[in-house]
This record gives structure tokens, C-alpha cells and sequence, in this order.
């Protein structure tokens, strides 16, 4: 199955995607499982944020945040005043802790089902 659509480092548009397997004898239902995957991957690198840690700085502004987190910086004032965010004013400037917000991002995980069940195992 389809798992990586870069080629020549460069990826490849969902346009070219489709073309692509329009060109080859699959099934619809094929064709729509490889678009959503590829959906999903483009999701979850947004979700993720595949950009290397350590191309951020240890302090960042908010615009870094914005970048980092892929929230928009609306949302992320609104959490400031909401105190729902790890952050630090000086003056009216807002800064974060790199690895504040890293751990914050983290710290909001959904259990899975097979997570939940176990759970509700061990309880019994």
C-alpha cells in the first residue's frame, strides 16, 4: 500500500495521487483507502508537528507557539487568559517554555479502547 508520496523530495500533490492511480487497474475501494490514508498521514503530520525539537528555541514567543502547535494565535491568547497554558509575561509580552508546551501538548491524550478495556479488566 501507499505510504510514502514524495518523490525527488518533493510530495506529491492529491491531484497527481489520484492520477497516478487512476493510471493503474484498482478498485474504487482501493483508490479511496490510498486518498484516505493519505489524508490521515497529512493530518497527523499537522497533529504531530514533524518539525525536530531542537530546532526550537528553549523560550518562545508567540508566534513560535503558533508554528509549534499549529493552534492559531487566537486560540492561544485565549488560553493564556484562560490560564489553561503554560506561559510567562513580560510586560505584555507573552513568552513559553519549550518543554512546557511540548509536555502540555502531551498531557491531554484520549485513551484508546483496548486502553479502557484493560483498564476496566484490572478494576473487576
Amino acid at each position: 500500500m501507499y505510504t510514502n508520496y514524495s518523490q525527488n523530495n518533493k510530495t506529491t500533490s492529491i491531484n497527481e495521487l489520484f492520477m497516478d492511480l487512476t493510471l493503474k487497474n484498482l478498485e474504487t475501494s482501493e483508490k479511496l483507502q490510498i486518498l484516505k490514508q493519505k489524508i490521515n498521514d497529512l493530518e497527523n503530520k499537522k497533529e504531530i508537528n514533524l518539525i525536530p525539537s531542537n530546532e526550537y528555541k528553549e523560550v518562545m514567543n508567540l508566534k513560535d507557539v503558533t508554528k509549534y502547535t499549529g493552534l492559531s494565535t487566537s486560540t492561544i491568547y485565549k488560553k493564556t487568559m484562560n490560564r489553561e497554558i503554560p506561559h510567562y509575561k513580560v510586560s505584555k509580552t507573552l513568552f513559553f517554555k519549550f518543554e512546557e508546551i511540548k509536555k502540555w501538548l502531551l498531557s491531554n491524550k484520549v485513551e484508546t479502547k483496548d486502553e479502557i478495556i484493560m483498564k476496566v479488566r484490572n478494576v473487576s
